[in-house]
């Protein structure tokens, strides 16, 4: 990020209430109201929507490297890859 004109972005603490805002994995956030469907990434129909969605250029990946658990639908047809934040967890502490 050094020297690119962007400002770091923090992480909003985990303490405080985010009003239609739901977080998804190790850090991201969805707006509640605009998910209209949500599937496991071990289903094969599932990742093959995730696929086309990349393919499309409507995928947002909000997994941070980790493994992917769950996939989100938008109600504006973009598809959302988010982490078990209970798995990115134990990984940090064992």
């Amino acid at each position: 990020m050094k020297g690119d004109g962007r400002l770091p972005q923090p992480e909003p603490p985990a303490g405080i209430p985010l009003p239609g805002l739901h977080r998804i994995g190790c850090g991201g956030l969805v707006a509640s109201g605009r998910v209209i469907a949500a599937g496991r990434w071990g289903s094969a129909p599932v990742r093959r929507a995730a696929r086309r969605a990349r393919a499309a250029g409507q995928l947002i990946d909000l997994t941070y490297g980790q493994a992917c658990c769950w996939v989100l639908f938008m109600d504006s047809g973009h598809v959302v890859l988010a982490a078990d934040e209970h798995t990115h967890q134990e990984a940090k502490d064992g």
